[in-house]
Protein backbone atom coordinates (compact mmCIF):
# COMPACT_ATOMS: atom_id res chain seq x y z
CA UNK A 1 0.00 0.00 0.00
CA UNK A 2 3.16 2.35 1.18
CA UNK A 3 4.63 1.22 -1.89
CA UNK A 4 1.53 2.42 -4.90
CA UNK A 5 2.00 6.02 -4.08
CA UNK A 6 6.02 6.31 -4.37
CA UNK A 7 5.53 4.40 -7.82
CA UNK A 8 2.82 6.55 -9.17
CA UNK A 9 4.99 9.54 -8.34
CA UNK A 10 7.73 8.48 -10.37
CA UNK A 11 5.76 8.14 -13.45
CA UNK A 12 3.85 11.68 -12.61
CA UNK A 13 7.55 12.97 -12.40
CA UNK A 14 8.17 11.98 -16.04
CA UNK A 15 10.24 9.29 -14.90
CA UNK A 16 9.02 5.84 -16.81
CA UNK A 17 12.03 4.09 -16.60
CA UNK A 18 11.21 2.05 -13.46
CA UNK A 19 10.86 -1.60 -14.04
CA UNK A 20 7.81 -3.35 -13.33
CA UNK A 21 8.01 -5.36 -10.06
CA UNK A 22 8.59 -8.77 -10.58
CA UNK A 23 6.21 -9.39 -7.85
CA UNK A 24 3.16 -7.38 -8.73
CA UNK A 25 0.55 -10.35 -9.04
CA UNK A 26 1.07 -10.67 -5.37
CA UNK A 27 0.24 -7.54 -4.93
CA UNK A 28 -2.69 -7.59 -6.52
CA UNK A 29 -3.49 -10.44 -4.89
CA UNK A 30 -2.95 -8.88 -1.45
CA UNK A 31 -5.58 -6.30 -2.91
CA UNK A 32 -7.99 -8.81 -3.35
CA UNK A 33 -7.75 -10.56 -0.40
CA UNK A 34 -8.79 -7.41 1.51
CA UNK A 35 -11.67 -7.04 -0.40
CA UNK A 36 -12.55 -10.80 0.55
CA UNK A 37 -12.21 -9.54 4.13
CA UNK A 38 -14.90 -6.81 4.12
CA UNK A 39 -18.16 -7.20 5.53
CA UNK A 40 -21.72 -7.65 4.07
CA UNK A 41 -23.03 -4.26 3.98
CA UNK A 42 -22.80 -2.87 7.59
CA UNK A 43 -25.64 -1.46 8.99
CA UNK A 44 -24.48 0.39 12.00
CA UNK A 45 -21.89 2.17 9.41
CA UNK A 46 -24.62 3.26 6.87
CA UNK A 47 -24.74 0.15 4.72
CA UNK A 48 -20.98 0.36 3.69
CA UNK A 49 -18.73 -3.00 3.93
CA UNK A 50 -16.13 -2.64 6.24
CA UNK A 51 -12.79 -4.57 7.13
CA UNK A 52 -13.68 -7.87 9.62
CA UNK A 53 -11.71 -6.17 12.30
CA UNK A 54 -9.32 -9.76 12.59
CA UNK A 55 -5.87 -8.08 13.16
CA UNK A 56 -4.63 -4.10 14.04
CA UNK A 57 -8.16 -2.41 13.63
CA UNK A 58 -11.24 -1.19 15.05
CA UNK A 59 -14.81 -2.10 14.09
CA UNK A 60 -16.64 0.23 11.43
CA UNK A 61 -13.06 0.91 9.54
CA UNK A 62 -13.13 1.98 5.59
CA UNK A 63 -9.94 3.26 3.60
CA UNK A 64 -9.13 4.22 0.09
CA UNK A 65 -6.67 1.22 0.20
CA UNK A 66 -8.73 0.47 -3.21
CA UNK A 67 -7.88 3.20 -4.89
CA UNK A 68 -4.18 2.34 -4.62
CA UNK A 69 -5.60 -1.45 -5.68
CA UNK A 70 -6.53 0.38 -9.11
CA UNK A 71 -3.71 2.56 -9.77
CA UNK A 72 -0.92 1.70 -10.09
CA UNK A 73 -1.25 -2.02 -9.40
CA UNK A 74 -4.62 -2.61 -11.50
CA UNK A 75 -2.37 -0.79 -14.37
CA UNK A 76 -3.10 -3.13 -17.84
CA UNK A 77 -5.61 -5.33 -16.02
CA UNK A 78 -8.91 -4.14 -16.80
CA UNK A 79 -10.69 -6.73 -14.73
CA UNK A 80 -8.32 -6.06 -11.85
CA UNK A 81 -9.31 -2.53 -11.85
CA UNK A 82 -12.98 -2.69 -12.02
CA UNK A 83 -12.94 -5.00 -9.12
CA UNK A 84 -11.17 -2.45 -7.01
CA UNK A 85 -13.83 -0.03 -7.95
CA UNK A 86 -16.42 -2.69 -7.04
CA UNK A 87 -14.17 -2.50 -3.49
CA UNK A 88 -14.08 1.12 -3.51
CA UNK A 89 -17.80 1.90 -4.20
CA UNK A 90 -19.06 -0.85 -1.88
CA UNK A 91 -17.07 0.93 0.82
CA UNK A 92 -19.01 4.27 -0.05
CA UNK A 93 -16.10 5.60 -2.17
CA UNK A 94 -13.93 6.79 0.80
CA UNK A 95 -12.09 9.90 0.21
CA UNK A 96 -8.37 9.93 0.33
CA UNK A 97 -8.13 12.02 3.72
CA UNK A 98 -10.79 9.61 5.79
CA UNK A 99 -8.21 7.22 7.60
CA UNK A 100 -5.83 10.51 8.34
CA UNK A 101 -2.56 10.12 8.46
CA UNK A 102 -1.40 7.60 10.15
CA UNK A 103 0.37 4.51 8.66
CA UNK A 104 2.54 6.78 6.42
CA UNK A 105 -1.38 7.79 4.44
CA UNK A 106 -0.07 11.62 4.59
CA UNK A 107 2.28 10.44 1.64
CA UNK A 108 -0.17 9.39 -0.32
CA UNK A 109 -2.99 11.90 -0.12
CA UNK A 110 -2.43 14.35 -2.68
CA UNK A 111 -1.09 11.77 -5.26
CA UNK A 112 -4.43 9.26 -4.70
CA UNK A 113 -6.72 12.18 -5.11
CA UNK A 114 -5.62 11.98 -8.80
CA UNK A 115 -5.76 8.16 -9.19
CA UNK A 116 -6.96 6.95 -12.11
CA UNK A 117 -9.73 4.73 -11.16
CA UNK A 118 -11.52 2.60 -13.80
CA UNK A 119 -15.01 4.25 -14.79
CA UNK A 120 -17.16 1.43 -14.30
CA UNK A 121 -16.87 -1.43 -11.32
CA UNK A 122 -17.33 -5.36 -11.86
CA UNK A 123 -20.85 -5.93 -13.62
CA UNK A 124 -20.90 -8.80 -10.85
CA UNK A 125 -20.20 -8.78 -7.86
CA UNK A 126 -16.25 -10.14 -7.06
CA UNK A 127 -16.67 -11.51 -3.53
CA UNK A 128 -17.19 -15.24 -3.12
CA UNK A 129 -16.73 -18.06 -0.38
CA UNK A 130 -12.97 -19.11 -1.13
CA UNK A 131 -9.75 -20.41 0.98
CA UNK A 132 -7.24 -17.91 1.40
CA UNK A 133 -3.91 -20.64 2.55
CA UNK A 134 -2.23 -18.92 5.39
CA UNK A 135 -5.74 -16.74 6.96
CA UNK A 136 -8.51 -19.59 6.78
CA UNK A 137 -11.72 -19.75 4.81
CA UNK A 138 -14.54 -17.40 3.68
CA UNK A 139 -17.65 -18.36 3.30
CA UNK A 140 -20.70 -16.39 1.43
CA UNK A 141 -24.50 -16.58 0.55
CA UNK A 142 -26.09 -14.33 -1.25
CA UNK A 143 -23.98 -11.50 -2.22
CA UNK A 144 -25.49 -8.40 -3.36
CA UNK A 145 -28.37 -9.18 -1.64
CA UNK A 146 -30.43 -7.48 1.64
CA UNK A 147 -29.68 -10.79 3.24
CA UNK A 148 -26.37 -11.42 2.45
CA UNK A 149 -24.13 -14.06 4.93
CA UNK A 150 -20.78 -14.57 5.39
CA UNK A 151 -18.14 -16.32 7.16
CA UNK A 152 -14.52 -15.48 8.64
CA UNK A 153 -12.72 -18.80 9.88
CA UNK A 154 -9.35 -17.93 10.58
CA UNK A 155 -7.28 -21.38 10.68
CA UNK A 156 -3.93 -21.59 9.73
CA UNK A 157 -0.57 -19.95 10.64
CA UNK A 158 -0.30 -16.22 9.45
CA UNK A 159 0.68 -12.75 10.76
CA UNK A 160 2.74 -14.45 13.28
CA UNK A 161 2.98 -12.30 16.81
CA UNK A 162 0.01 -10.08 15.31
CA UNK A 163 -3.15 -11.43 16.60
CA UNK A 164 -3.00 -15.05 16.09
CA UNK A 165 -4.49 -15.49 19.16
CA UNK A 166 -7.84 -15.81 18.26
CA UNK A 167 -6.56 -18.90 15.63
CA UNK A 168 -9.46 -21.02 14.93
CA UNK A 169 -12.42 -18.63 15.83
CA UNK A 170 -14.70 -17.64 13.49
CA UNK A 171 -17.32 -14.59 12.83
CA UNK A 172 -20.74 -14.50 11.42
CA UNK A 173 -23.01 -12.19 9.45
CA UNK A 174 -26.47 -13.80 8.78
CA UNK A 175 -29.11 -12.50 6.60
CA UNK A 176 -27.16 -9.45 6.50
CA UNK A 177 -27.11 -8.33 10.05
CA UNK A 178 -23.90 -8.64 12.47
CA UNK A 179 -24.65 -11.56 14.84
CA UNK A 180 -20.89 -13.16 16.06
CA UNK A 181 -18.56 -10.01 14.60
CA UNK A 182 -15.11 -9.34 16.03
CA UNK A 183 -14.52 -7.01 18.81
CA UNK A 184 -12.77 -4.49 17.01
CA UNK A 185 -10.95 -3.20 20.47
CA UNK A 186 -7.35 -2.85 20.02
CA UNK A 187 -6.75 0.68 19.72
CA UNK A 188 -9.18 0.97 23.24
CA UNK A 189 -6.14 0.46 26.13
CA UNK A 190 -4.94 3.95 24.91
CA UNK A 191 -8.49 4.65 26.69
CA UNK A 192 -8.52 3.00 29.80
CA UNK A 193 -10.60 -0.23 28.25
CA UNK A 194 -9.78 -3.24 27.87
CA UNK A 195 -8.64 -3.80 24.04
CA UNK A 196 -10.29 -7.82 23.68
CA UNK A 197 -7.81 -9.01 21.88
CA UNK A 198 -6.90 -12.31 24.07
CA UNK A 199 -8.02 -15.69 23.45
CA UNK A 200 -11.55 -15.66 25.37
CA UNK A 201 -12.83 -12.72 23.43
CA UNK A 202 -13.08 -15.12 20.60
CA UNK A 203 -15.45 -17.19 19.06
CA UNK A 204 -13.38 -20.45 19.96
CA UNK A 205 -12.44 -23.13 22.80
CA UNK A 206 -10.22 -22.48 25.60
CA UNK A 207 -8.49 -24.88 27.72
CA UNK A 208 -8.44 -24.37 31.43
CA UNK A 209 -4.38 -25.42 31.99
CA UNK A 210 -3.90 -22.31 29.87
CA UNK A 211 -1.09 -21.53 27.46
CA UNK A 212 1.66 -24.22 26.27
CA UNK A 213 4.58 -22.42 25.68
CA UNK A 214 4.90 -24.27 22.01
CA UNK A 215 1.72 -23.00 21.04
CA UNK A 216 0.76 -20.31 23.29
CA UNK A 217 -2.55 -19.84 21.32
CA UNK A 218 -3.96 -23.06 21.83
CA UNK A 219 -4.90 -22.36 18.17
CA UNK A 220 -2.65 -22.02 16.08
CA UNK A 221 -3.59 -24.92 13.56
CA UNK A 222 -3.78 -25.57 9.74
CA UNK A 223 -6.72 -25.72 8.06
CA UNK A 224 -7.29 -29.38 6.52
CA UNK A 225 -10.16 -29.43 4.50
CA UNK A 226 -11.75 -26.75 2.45
CA UNK A 227 -14.85 -27.37 -0.06
CA UNK A 228 -17.15 -24.69 -1.87
CA UNK A 229 -20.38 -26.01 -3.25
CA UNK A 230 -21.87 -23.34 -5.32
CA UNK A 231 -24.99 -21.83 -3.94
CA UNK A 232 -25.93 -24.69 -1.30
CA UNK A 233 -23.07 -25.09 0.79
CA UNK A 234 -19.12 -24.38 1.96
CA UNK A 235 -17.07 -26.43 4.01
CA UNK A 236 -14.03 -26.45 6.09
CA UNK A 237 -12.21 -27.99 8.82
CA UNK A 238 -8.61 -27.53 10.70
CA UNK A 239 -6.80 -28.89 13.36
CA UNK A 240 -4.17 -27.33 16.25
CA UNK A 241 -0.52 -28.04 15.78
CA UNK A 242 -0.61 -30.06 18.76
CA UNK A 243 -3.51 -31.97 17.93
CA UNK A 244 -5.45 -30.98 21.44
CA UNK A 245 -8.22 -29.04 18.85
CA UNK A 246 -10.05 -29.43 16.29
CA UNK A 247 -12.67 -27.71 14.71
CA UNK A 248 -15.44 -28.35 11.51
CA UNK A 249 -18.17 -26.22 10.07
CA UNK A 250 -20.58 -26.98 7.46
CA UNK A 251 -22.28 -23.76 6.10
CA UNK A 252 -25.72 -24.53 4.44
CA UNK A 253 -26.77 -21.24 2.60
CA UNK A 254 -30.31 -19.82 1.96
CA UNK A 255 -31.69 -19.82 -1.56
CA UNK A 256 -33.95 -16.98 -0.91
CA UNK A 257 -34.95 -14.39 1.90
CA UNK A 258 -37.39 -16.26 4.14
CA UNK A 259 -34.77 -19.98 3.42
CA UNK A 260 -33.13 -20.50 6.72
CA UNK A 261 -29.08 -20.26 6.49
CA UNK A 262 -27.37 -22.68 9.14
CA UNK A 263 -24.14 -22.41 10.48
CA UNK A 264 -23.04 -25.98 12.32
CA UNK A 265 -19.68 -25.85 14.38
CA UNK A 266 -18.53 -29.20 16.23
CA UNK A 267 -15.22 -28.60 18.12
CA UNK A 268 -13.59 -31.87 19.38
CA UNK A 269 -11.02 -31.66 22.28
CA UNK A 270 -8.42 -34.47 22.62
CA UNK A 271 -6.13 -33.03 25.85
CA UNK A 272 -5.71 -35.40 28.60
CA UNK A 273 -6.80 -34.45 32.11
CA UNK A 274 -7.87 -30.84 31.04
CA UNK A 275 -11.43 -28.85 31.27
CA UNK A 276 -12.46 -26.72 28.49
CA UNK A 277 -15.39 -24.24 27.30
CA UNK A 278 -16.57 -23.12 24.25
CA UNK A 279 -16.98 -19.54 23.73
CA UNK A 280 -19.74 -17.20 21.49
CA UNK A 281 -19.70 -13.81 21.92
CA UNK A 282 -22.90 -12.71 20.17
CA UNK A 283 -24.54 -9.23 19.13
CA UNK A 284 -27.20 -9.17 21.32
CA UNK A 285 -30.34 -6.57 22.69
CA UNK A 286 -29.75 -7.35 26.09
CA UNK A 287 -26.79 -6.16 26.78
CA UNK A 288 -27.32 -3.14 24.38
CA UNK A 289 -30.71 -2.23 25.36
CA UNK A 290 -31.09 1.05 23.75
CA UNK A 291 -29.32 0.72 20.82
CA UNK A 292 -25.58 0.99 18.97
CA UNK A 293 -25.23 4.20 20.25
CA UNK A 294 -25.77 4.04 23.11
CA UNK A 295 -23.09 2.69 26.00
CA UNK A 296 -24.20 -1.24 27.45
CA UNK A 297 -24.94 -3.01 30.71
CA UNK A 298 -20.77 -3.46 31.85
CA UNK A 299 -18.49 -0.46 32.37
CA UNK A 300 -15.70 0.10 29.97
CA UNK A 301 -12.69 0.28 32.22
CA UNK A 302 -9.86 -1.62 33.18
CA UNK A 303 -7.73 -4.62 31.08
CA UNK A 304 -8.62 -7.60 29.61
CA UNK A 305 -7.12 -9.12 32.68
CA UNK A 306 -9.40 -7.40 34.89
CA UNK A 307 -12.73 -8.69 33.47
CA UNK A 308 -11.68 -12.17 32.97
CA UNK A 309 -10.43 -12.58 37.02
CA UNK A 310 -14.49 -11.34 36.87
CA UNK A 311 -15.76 -13.61 34.41
CA UNK A 312 -19.91 -14.16 34.95
CA UNK A 313 -19.96 -11.18 37.41
CA UNK A 314 -19.31 -8.23 35.41
CA UNK A 315 -23.03 -7.88 33.85
CA UNK A 316 -24.88 -7.88 37.48
CA UNK A 317 -28.43 -8.42 35.93
CA UNK A 318 -27.36 -11.22 33.77
CA UNK A 319 -29.76 -13.43 33.28
CA UNK A 320 -29.45 -17.60 34.14
CA UNK A 321 -29.31 -19.68 30.78
CA UNK A 322 -30.30 -22.84 30.84
CA UNK A 323 -31.02 -25.81 28.57
CA UNK A 324 -29.94 -26.48 24.43
CA UNK A 325 -31.84 -23.85 22.79
CA UNK A 326 -30.94 -20.04 23.27
CA UNK A 327 -32.39 -16.85 21.21
CA UNK A 328 -31.10 -14.00 21.30
CA UNK A 329 -33.35 -10.23 20.13
CA UNK A 330 -29.61 -9.09 17.32
CA UNK A 331 -29.13 -5.10 17.48
CA UNK A 332 -29.62 -5.14 13.72
CA UNK A 333 -32.94 -6.53 12.90
CA UNK A 334 -32.20 -10.86 12.49
CA UNK A 335 -32.44 -12.74 15.94
CA UNK A 336 -30.43 -15.45 16.19
CA UNK A 337 -31.01 -19.13 17.93
CA UNK A 338 -28.16 -20.58 19.19
CA UNK A 339 -28.71 -24.53 19.19
CA UNK A 340 -26.48 -27.04 21.73
CA UNK A 341 -26.56 -30.03 20.39
CA UNK A 342 -23.77 -31.45 22.69
CA UNK A 343 -23.82 -31.52 25.47
CA UNK A 344 -27.20 -31.93 25.55
CA UNK A 345 -27.44 -30.40 28.77
CA UNK A 346 -24.82 -27.89 29.21
CA UNK A 347 -23.46 -25.93 31.92
CA UNK A 348 -23.50 -22.27 30.49
CA UNK A 349 -22.14 -19.00 31.75
CA UNK A 350 -23.46 -15.29 30.61
CA UNK A 351 -21.44 -11.97 30.86
CA UNK A 352 -21.01 -8.81 28.51
CA UNK A 353 -18.20 -7.03 27.66
CA UNK A 354 -17.61 -3.91 24.90
CA UNK A 355 -15.92 -1.03 23.24
CA UNK A 356 -17.24 2.46 23.74
CA UNK A 357 -17.80 5.06 21.01
CA UNK A 358 -15.16 6.71 19.40
CA UNK A 359 -13.12 4.05 18.53
CA UNK A 360 -10.25 4.88 16.48
CA UNK A 361 -10.77 4.90 12.81
CA UNK A 362 -14.83 3.53 13.05
CA UNK A 363 -16.54 5.25 10.27
CA UNK A 364 -19.45 5.51 12.72
CA UNK A 365 -17.60 7.85 15.80
CA UNK A 366 -21.00 7.26 17.87
CA UNK A 367 -20.76 3.40 17.66
CA UNK A 368 -20.53 1.65 20.53
CA UNK A 369 -20.24 -2.41 20.59
CA UNK A 370 -21.59 -4.68 23.29
CA UNK A 371 -21.48 -8.20 22.88
CA UNK A 372 -23.27 -11.12 25.42
CA UNK A 373 -20.83 -13.92 26.22
CA UNK A 374 -21.89 -17.56 26.05
CA UNK A 375 -19.58 -19.87 27.62
CA UNK A 376 -20.26 -23.60 27.63
CA UNK A 377 -18.02 -25.37 29.81
CA UNK A 378 -17.42 -29.11 30.05
CA UNK A 379 -14.85 -31.08 32.39
CA UNK A 380 -11.93 -33.11 31.64
CA UNK A 381 -12.63 -35.71 29.73
CA UNK A 382 -16.02 -34.80 27.93
CA UNK A 383 -14.15 -33.99 24.03
CA UNK A 384 -17.09 -32.86 21.65
CA UNK A 385 -19.03 -29.19 21.46
CA UNK A 386 -21.63 -29.56 18.84
CA UNK A 387 -23.51 -26.32 18.16
CA UNK A 388 -25.87 -24.90 15.44
CA UNK A 389 -26.58 -21.17 14.83
CA UNK A 390 -29.41 -20.33 12.83
CA UNK A 391 -30.68 -16.62 12.03
CA UNK A 392 -33.98 -15.94 12.06
CA UNK A 393 -36.47 -13.00 10.94
CA UNK A 394 -38.11 -11.18 14.65
CA UNK A 395 -41.82 -12.82 14.81
CA UNK A 396 -41.18 -15.64 12.69
CA UNK A 397 -42.32 -18.76 13.70
CA UNK A 398 -39.55 -21.09 15.92
CA UNK A 399 -38.51 -24.01 14.55
CA UNK A 400 -37.87 -27.38 16.86
CA UNK A 401 -34.32 -28.37 16.95
CA UNK A 402 -33.21 -31.88 18.59
CA UNK A 403 -30.23 -33.34 18.89
CA UNK A 404 -29.86 -36.48 16.86
CA UNK A 405 -26.77 -39.24 15.41
CA UNK A 406 -25.53 -39.63 19.31
CA UNK A 407 -24.44 -35.87 19.29
CA UNK A 408 -22.61 -35.26 15.98
CA UNK A 409 -26.29 -34.16 14.01
CA UNK A 410 -29.33 -31.75 14.39
CA UNK A 411 -32.32 -32.35 12.78
CA UNK A 412 -35.22 -28.98 12.64
CA UNK A 413 -38.32 -28.84 12.07
CA UNK A 414 -39.84 -26.03 10.21
CA UNK A 415 -43.15 -24.90 9.41
CA UNK A 416 -42.51 -25.61 5.96
CA UNK A 417 -39.94 -29.12 5.94
CA UNK A 418 -37.62 -30.28 7.62
CA UNK A 419 -33.83 -30.35 7.84
CA UNK A 420 -31.27 -32.93 8.56
CA UNK A 421 -27.40 -31.50 9.45
CA UNK A 422 -24.50 -33.73 10.27
CA UNK A 423 -20.68 -33.02 11.42
CA UNK A 424 -17.91 -35.26 13.01
CA UNK A 425 -14.51 -35.68 12.21
CA UNK A 426 -14.82 -39.89 11.74
CA UNK A 427 -17.57 -41.19 9.76
CA UNK A 428 -20.96 -41.11 11.29
CA UNK A 429 -24.19 -43.46 10.33
CA UNK A 430 -27.64 -42.03 10.71
CA UNK A 431 -31.35 -43.37 9.77
CA UNK A 432 -34.33 -42.34 9.96
CA UNK A 433 -37.89 -41.78 7.97
CA UNK A 434 -36.82 -39.10 6.20
CA UNK A 435 -32.48 -39.81 5.76
CA UNK A 436 -30.42 -42.03 5.31
CA UNK A 437 -26.56 -40.72 5.88
CA UNK A 438 -23.01 -42.24 5.82
CA UNK A 439 -20.07 -39.91 6.22
CA UNK A 440 -18.71 -37.15 7.33
CA UNK A 441 -20.82 -34.17 7.17
CA UNK A 442 -23.75 -33.38 5.45
CA UNK A 443 -27.18 -32.41 5.22
CA UNK A 444 -30.85 -32.96 3.82
CA UNK A 445 -32.86 -30.10 3.69
CA UNK A 446 -36.71 -30.64 2.26
CA UNK A 447 -39.29 -28.52 1.34
CA UNK A 448 -39.43 -24.31 1.51
CA UNK A 449 -36.96 -23.07 -0.80
CA UNK A 450 -36.46 -25.99 -2.63
CA UNK A 451 -38.13 -29.69 -2.70
CA UNK A 452 -34.79 -30.71 -1.79
CA UNK A 453 -31.87 -30.79 -1.53
CA UNK A 454 -28.63 -32.78 -0.13
CA UNK A 455 -25.23 -32.59 0.35
CA UNK A 456 -22.26 -35.02 1.90
CA UNK A 457 -18.32 -35.09 2.74
CA UNK A 458 -16.79 -38.37 1.93
CA UNK A 459 -19.95 -40.74 2.55
CA UNK A 460 -23.53 -40.75 1.08
CA UNK A 461 -27.07 -39.15 1.71
CA UNK A 462 -30.04 -40.19 0.98
CA UNK A 463 -33.68 -38.69 1.23
CA UNK A 464 -36.95 -38.69 -1.48
CA UNK A 465 -35.54 -41.14 -3.98
CA UNK A 466 -32.36 -39.66 -4.72
CA UNK A 467 -28.62 -40.79 -3.26
CA UNK A 468 -25.82 -38.45 -3.87
CA UNK A 469 -22.01 -39.85 -3.22
CA UNK A 470 -18.84 -39.01 -3.39
CA UNK A 471 -15.13 -40.03 -2.08
CA UNK A 472 -14.62 -35.84 -1.56
CA UNK A 473 -17.92 -33.50 -1.61
CA UNK A 474 -20.82 -32.67 -3.69
CA UNK A 475 -23.88 -30.96 -3.02
CA UNK A 476 -27.55 -31.55 -4.89
CA UNK A 477 -30.61 -29.30 -5.59
CA UNK A 478 -34.02 -30.72 -6.73
CA UNK A 479 -35.98 -27.93 -7.66
CA UNK A 480 -38.72 -29.65 -9.00
CA UNK A 481 -37.79 -30.36 -12.80
CA UNK A 482 -34.31 -31.00 -12.54
CA UNK A 483 -31.13 -31.57 -10.32
CA UNK A 484 -28.55 -29.58 -10.08
CA UNK A 485 -24.96 -30.74 -8.57
CA UNK A 486 -22.36 -28.64 -7.44
CA UNK A 487 -18.78 -30.01 -6.86
CA UNK A 488 -15.08 -29.25 -6.62
CA UNK A 489 -13.16 -29.46 -10.52
CA UNK A 490 -11.14 -32.30 -8.83
CA UNK A 491 -14.25 -33.89 -6.97
CA UNK A 492 -14.09 -38.04 -7.09
CA UNK A 493 -16.34 -40.57 -7.74
CA UNK A 494 -19.48 -38.25 -7.95
CA UNK A 495 -22.80 -40.10 -8.34
CA UNK A 496 -26.65 -39.43 -8.35
CA UNK A 497 -28.64 -42.40 -7.94
CA UNK A 498 -32.86 -41.60 -8.73
CA UNK A 499 -35.41 -44.01 -7.87
CA UNK A 500 -39.42 -43.98 -8.73
CA UNK A 501 -40.16 -40.85 -10.51
CA UNK A 502 -37.24 -39.53 -9.96
CA UNK A 503 -35.97 -41.76 -12.40
CA UNK A 504 -37.18 -39.30 -15.16
CA UNK A 505 -35.21 -35.85 -14.04
CA UNK A 506 -32.48 -34.71 -15.65
CA UNK A 507 -29.28 -34.07 -13.92
CA UNK A 508 -26.81 -31.33 -14.42
CA UNK A 509 -23.05 -31.38 -13.09
CA UNK A 510 -21.45 -27.89 -12.46
CA UNK A 511 -17.58 -28.38 -10.84
CA UNK A 512 -16.09 -24.84 -9.61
Amino acid sequence: MRFGPFWNALLRAGIHGPEVDKWLHHEKMTFQYMGDMLTPPEPRVGGRRVYHPIGRSSSGVIDPTFMIGADPFGAGDPDHGRMMRWYWEQQGKPSPDCMGTTGGRDLSLTLLAFSKLPAESSAVPPLRSRRWEGMGAIFRSQVGSEYESNIVFRHDPFAWNLYEANNGALYFYGKGAPLLPRFGGYWMGQKGQPTLMSVPFGNRVLFADGMHDQDWTNGLGTMQTFASLGVLADYADGRTLDGAWWRGTLFAKDLNRDDPVYLLVRDDVTRANVASALHWWVLSKAVQPEGIEQPGVVLLKGTDETWLANMGKNWRDAPVLAGQLQYFTGQCGVDLDLFIATPSAPNIITDAAGVSAHAPYNNNPRMYEFQQLVRIEQPAGKTSYLTLLAPRWPGSPVPVYRTIAEGTGVAVTRKDGEDRLFLCQHPVTYTDKLVRFAGQAGFARIGGAAPLRLMVLDGSISAGGITLATASSAALVYDGKTITVYCPKDARNVTVKRSGKMNRVKVTMVQE
